[in-house]
């Protein structure tokens, strides 16, 4: 592990890293609804879904944090329809990287290196 990978994991544990944008609009409970929310409905839709294709880790992780955006979409245009998306996706993928992993882990039985 090298210093900025060392500095990001410090950050992260110690909940330094917070979009400010993120949490003036959205509560500490509205983002966690909308996680578990999301976390659910994808879980449904790829279990649901006949696919060629494997499910993947990424594709799961991406459609987790997508469908939360969606949720809280309203409330970061509430006093401004412009707003940093890409900022706001990543944080929340730092945010609930774990859960996500050890969620899409238990439910597909795929150990993700």
């Amino acid at each position: 592990m090298n210093l900025s990978e060392d500095i990001s994991r410090i950050k992260t544990l110690m909940n330094i890293n917070e979009n400010m944008f993120l949490r003036r609009r959205v509560t500490n409970d509205e983002l966690e609804h909308a996680f578990q929310e999301a976390l659910e409905y994808a879980t449904v839709m790829y279990k649901r879904k006949n696919r060629k294709a494997p499910i993947t880790f990424d594709n799961f992780g991406e459609s987790v944090i997508s469908l939360t955006m969606d949720e809280i979409h309203p409330k970061l245009i509430e006093d401004s329809e412009v707003f940093p998306y890409r900022d706001i996706f990543i944080f929340l993928v730092d945010l609930f990287y774990d859960r996500i992993l050890r969620h899409y882990e238990s439910v597909f039985g795929e150990v993700v290196d």
